[in-house]
């Protein structure tokens, strides 16, 4: 069932939070997908022209498979030695540390104040972090309020692993090695030492490690006693939305996905033959990740019979403004609480 909202929002000119491409260039080695092919149904409207902005062109077809990780069990993992958050109190929220790939990622934990297994959701960021965006805060506190915990993930910035943290001897003796010639000073040889060229700055992990290490975080929220492995959901916005979108095509156990600003990855996109619960929401002047994108996202959901929403908000572009803001945060944690409630079994006959 596709549910269709009309256009709303304020018109109001919004920043662009990120550089033309760089979406596209995380993306690179994203896991393959796999799933059951499900019957195809009505086409989604037309979108508009393409025009030429990132998330889509020569840059995309970057994307490359990564090779499948093993099949995710279905019952409840046992919790590690170390679980992420701890077992923490209702209501109680803290700072957390997920380990994966031998690095240590910082998790944000918010524990709801329901008594019983509750769902969660894993919260994806975009490619500039956390940043003083407040929205991830505010949608954990408003999922909180419906009584499902939250995980705000940060993927793309791992800690020093635990052997090799600051002050540590393993630190200490590689800064003994580093020898820094300042520019012009002359080697043994005579010749003088180039200027050093800038260093890329790019995220602190690729794309297929990225996609590893939101795999790991959800494995470890599901271990927490107080969370129904059964009903997890993922938000993800822009980059945190391409993953959000490209795990839940091939790990069954995400139960709802909240997409704002991103995309199908294409690399994924014609092996996708399944989804769960969708919610797409985007901006019609989005200059990053261009708003046909919400909309072929919208039709390849329908084509497999995926259940999914499509909220188009008219004048906002890479960010919501006003109003918009606060529809989308509550249109999310709605979304959620409906998708990730219990299953009822249906009533007997009389």
């Amino acid at each position: 069932m596709k549910r269709r909202f009309p256009l709303a929002g304020l018109v109001a000119p919004a920043a662009a939070l990120l550089l033309s491409g760089c979406i596209a260039n995380t993306m690179a080695g994203l896991p393959a997908t796999d799933g059951r092919a499900n019957a195809a149904s009505a086409p989604a409207p037309a979108a508009p022209a393409d025009n030429g902005a990132a998330g889509g062109g020569a840059a995309e077809a970057q994307l490359a498979f990564a090779p499948a990780s093993p099949a995710v069990p279905v019952g409840k993992p046992a919790a590690g030695r170390a679980p992420m958050c701890g077992e923490l109190a209702a209501g109680q929220v803290t700072q957390g540390l997920l380990e994966s790939q031998g690095k240590r990622f910082r998790v944000e934990c918010h524990r709801a104040g329901a008594g019983a297994p509750a769902p969660a959701v894993v919260i994806l960021h975009g490619l500039h972090g956390i940043g003083r965006n407040t929205l991830y805060v505010r949608l954990a506190e408003a999922l909180n309020e419906r009584g499902i915990h939250a995980f705000i993930f940060e993927y793309l910035t791992p800690e020093a692993p635990p052997g090799n943290l600051p002050g540590k001897p393993a630190a200490k003796a590689a800064a003994k090695t580093t020898v820094v010639r300042p520019q012009g000073q002359a080697q043994a040889g005579g010749k003088v030492v180039a200027p050093a060229k800038p260093a890329h700055r790019s995220p602190g992990v690729e794309s297929a490690a990225q996609a590893r290490a939101i795999s790991d975080v959800v494995s470890a929220a599901q271990a927490l006693s107080y969370v129904d492995h059964r009903r997890v959901g993922m938000f993800g916005l822009s980059l945190g939305g391409f993953h959000a979108l490209a795990l839940a095509a091939r790990d069954e156990r995400i139960a709802a996905v909240v997409n704002m600003f991103g995309a199908m990855p294409r690399g994924v996109a014609p092996e996708v033959a399944r989804m769960p619960p969708v919610l797409i929401l985007h901006g019609d002047r989005d200059a990053i990740v261009p708003v046909r994108r919400a909309y072929e996202l919208d039709k390849l959901l329908g084509r497999i019979g995926a259940d999914h929403e499509i909220k188009i908000y008219k004048g906002q572009g890479h960010s919501f403004r006003g109003a918009a803001d606060a529809d989308s945060l509550a249109r999310s944690a709605d979304f959620f609480a409906r998708r990730l409630a219990p299953v009822r079994a249906a009533a007997g006959p009389g």
